[in-house]
């Protein structure tokens, strides 16, 4: 508990006005393909509504503003939410998205919180072939006392996706504000690479840069069948890897866990990501090369980011 600690406040920042613009958790993010169809919407209302059967008393904040009322409660919107996301009439031609959480103010950063978001029919297609996404986190220590934990919820939720890919571990939550957090981007690069096992995440920005390749690999990697034959298949994954890692089937592909605990690493200790850096360099064929730049931080930095592991 006392390293928990640690971690959490070496890594939570708040700013001149008492905001929390930074704060560490555990995070998933997933990428699947024809977020328009309502297979894929009635996918994510799965996972909303299991993330908001766990953690909907302490949500403060949404958008769509409209979905929750003035007056109502929490869970007719949540209603509402699911309502909208699975209806027969749904206009496909239409995008959609929401995002909830349980900041102390509707900017600060919050580590119990989800969002997502679907593209236009016209957008998913050929030759757009655009992502949508979801993206969800938990305080670091939310699994402890559950009988369920990140990597078994990460392997469910990819089903019920139809995950083209993902990955979970520990992260970072930032402000819902795309100003406030680019005044901090020093920071979080900072942070990215002192800690190399905790993720920084962009995930509407990395839909761009992920459409044909993943982002790269934490504590729970999820591969799309596709990347899992271009590496070879399971079983050769699996005499590369060695038995410290954890490997289990989804709807759609393979989902491999790095280890029993995540890895967060210090580079200013010396403290090495043995499992992620050897996980990082199997995968290397599928991930991605090139990436833009995010809030605050330019593309140079963020490369350097990504490839942390390649060294």
């Amino acid at each position: 508990m006392s390293e928990t600690i640690e971690i959490g406040e070496a890594l939570t920042l708040h700013d001149e006005t008492g905001l929390k613009v930074i704060d560490v958790g555990l995070r998933a993010t997933f990428y699947f393909r024809n977020g328009h169809t309502l297979e894929r919407r009635r996918g994510v209302a799965a996972c909303f509504n299991e993330f908001f059967d766990m953690a909907g008393d302490e949500l403060r904040w949404t958008i769509p503003t409209r979905l929750w009322p003035k007056g109502s409660s929490r869970q007719t919107a949540a209603a509402n939410l699911t309502t909208y996301l699975t209806a027969g009439d749904f206009d496909e031609d239409e995008g959609w998205e929401f995002g909830w959480h349980a900041g102390d103010t509707v900017d600060s950063a919050s580590t119990l919180m989800i969002d997502a978001y679907g593209v236009r029919a016209w957008q998913a297609a050929p030759p757009h072939n655009e992502l949508s996404l979801l993206t969800v986190m938990f305080p670091l220590t939310f699994f402890t006392e559950r009988e369920t934990g990140l990597p078994t919820l990460i392997t469910r939720w990819a089903s019920h996706l139809g995950a083209l890919h993902g990955y979970g571990g520990v992260g970072l939550a930032l402000s819902p504000d795309r100003f406030i957090v680019s005044r901090y981007g020093t920071t979080i690069i900072g942070l990215g690479m002192r800690f190399p096992g905790v993720e920084l995440d962009y995930p509407l920005h990395h839909a761009i840069a992920c459409k044909q390749a993943i982002k790269g690999v934490n504590w729970v990697t999820v591969l799309g069948s596709e990347f899992v034959e271009t590496l070879g298949g399971a079983g050769e994954l699996g005499a590369r890897l060695g038995d410290q890692f954890v490997f289990t089937e989804y709807s759609d592909g393979l989902v491999i866990r790095a280890g029993a605990v995540p890895e967060i690493g210090d580079r200013n200790r010396q403290i090495p990501a043995p499992n992620y850096a050897a996980l990082a360099k199997v995968l290397k064929p599928v991930r991605i090369s090139v990436h833009g730049p995010v809030h605050g931080i330019d593309r140079e930095e963020f490369e350097t980011w990504l490839f942390r592991f390649d060294d």
